[in-house]
């Protein structure tokens, strides 16, 4: 049994009213662990222990400490607590609600993963929440399936406003908090975590101040009814995720940032249309992979690179814009775009590309349009010289469209409404999408 346990410097084991520890006689602390014949029923781990004439303070729940104790009901933390180890409610099925003493710091790996019954956290203090560090999104309870309510001083949070003392909002601290629906976060914050507000599926929107300068990875992901999002103008990086399926029908990225990492935009499925500026330098792998409703691109001058998937599956889009700056596009970064009438490739050069980042886009039907130094080039590589025309960009005017006004064809908007004639943006003529520049 003494095996099993945690391995500690300096570390005792003893048994006192039935809760298990390891005592670290260098610094008074004391570590809750496992009991072999398991916890059940109403536990409250006290402040303070006293073993043979020394005071011990309770400091953490150690790994496992709790592990599978499917009996449990009920758990009371004690106000010194500062760490929650790995696994450490892992799988207890029976416990309902927790109350997070402010002194913690950190949750590890998967502490409160499968506590399917669940359903509620309470906390005290909302700034010493903000400041908890959770290992990973199943560290945090809020993240259980069951698990949809977050209560402060006994009041359930719906509209959360985050308190001006709070410069960092930590890991995965929100992750799973499917009950909030606004956020409002003031500007003396500077980071958001990974996953802070991941699957926040009821958040319709949020502004995130300027002051903020670094923002996590899965940050956002998971906010399927956030609508709008403000990004500061001094964030460099949007990273891994950090938007993924998120319920975004415009965007607005600040010139500041120069990387827009894997997965970053994807399936954001309300998004209809983009313009990356100039200051990004990099889209990586799958960024924008499956906006199903995007129908027009425009990638800055700036960028160099476009990764692979970037914009694959993106079934609505119609044109596609790719700046002058572009030297390598990865593969498949424009496949299963079915509906692509015009790509606009402003390289002087032809980029380095594999010859399918068009896969199965039916740019036999469309029309390229490339500078005029360099529609030769175009002309006989792959896979540009797939496409039905190759013509000279022309910057001014209107692009592929011809009406037959003996026919009195319809154009519409997007938004259904009839035009007397074209406008600048996408055009229904008919039945078919067309572009005017």
């Amino acid at each position: 049994m003494l095996m099993l346990l945690p391995i500690m410097a300096s570390a005792q084991y003893v048994e006192i009213d039935g809760i298990h520890y390891n005592l670290i006689a260098k610094g008074k602390g004391a570590e809750v662990t496992i009991n072999p014949n398991k916890y059940t029923g109403n536990v409250i781990i006290p402040a303070t222990i006293n073993y043979e004439g020394t005071e011990y303070n309770v400091i953490k729940i150690g790994n496992r400490a709790f592990f599978e104790c499917f009996d449990l009901t009920s758990v009371s933390l004690p106000s010194c607590l500062t760490t929650i180890g790995d696994y450490s409610f892992y799988n207890c099925i029976g416990l309902t609600s927790i109350t997070i003493p402010n002194s913690l710091k950190s949750i590890g790996e998967s502490a409160f993963s499968f506590c399917d019954g669940l359903t509620s956290v309470h906390i005290s203090d909302l700034i010493g929440w903000c400041n908890i560090d959770f290992n990973d999104l199943h560290s945090n309870p809020l993240n259980n399936f069951n698990a949809r309510h977050l209560y402060l001083e006994e009041e359930e949070i719906k509209d959360l406003v985050i308190p001006n003392s709070v410069t960092e909002i930590g890991n995965y601290v929100f992750c799973g908090f499917t009950g909030m629906a606004s956020l409002n976060i003031h500007d003396n914050v500077t980071s958001i975590g990974k996953g802070a507000f991941y699957g926040c599926s009821g958040l319709t929107s949020v502004t995130i101040p300027n002051s903020v300068i670094s923002i996590g990875i899965n940050a956002f992901r998971g906010c399927s009814r956030l609508a709008s999002v403000t990004i500061p103008n001094r964030l460099t990086t949007i990273g891994t995720s950090t938007f993924e399926s998120c319920g975004l029908t415009s965007l607005t990225i600040p010139n500041s940032v120069n990387y827009i990492g894997d997965h970053a935009f994807a399936s954001c499925s309300r998004l209809t249309s983009l313009t990356i500026p100039d200051g990004v330098t990099s889209i990586q792998d799958n960024a924008f992979h499956f906006c199903i409703s995007l129908t027009t691109v425009t990638i800055g001058s700036g960028v160099t690179q476009i990764g692979r998937g970037a914009f694959s599956e993106c079934h609505s889009m119609v044109a596609v814009t790719i700046g002058s700056g572009v030297t390598w596009i990865g593969r498949e970064a424009f496949a299963l775009c079915k509906e692509l009438t015009d790509v606009y490739c402003l390289a002087k050069h032809v980029p380095s590309t594999s010859s399918d980042i068009f896969k199965e886009s039916d740019v036999e039907f469309a029309t390229l349009h490339v500078p005029a130094t360099a529609i030769d080039e175009y002309k006989t590589t792959e896979p540009w010289k797939s496409f039905m025309n190759i013509v000279v960009y022309d910057p001014s005017g209107i692009q592929g469209i011809k009406l037959d006004k003996d026919a009195n064809t319809p154009v519409y908007d997007l938004n259904g409404r009839r035009l007397t004639e074209p406008v600048r943006g996408i055009n229904i003529v008919g039945s078919k999408k067309v572009v005017v520049k």
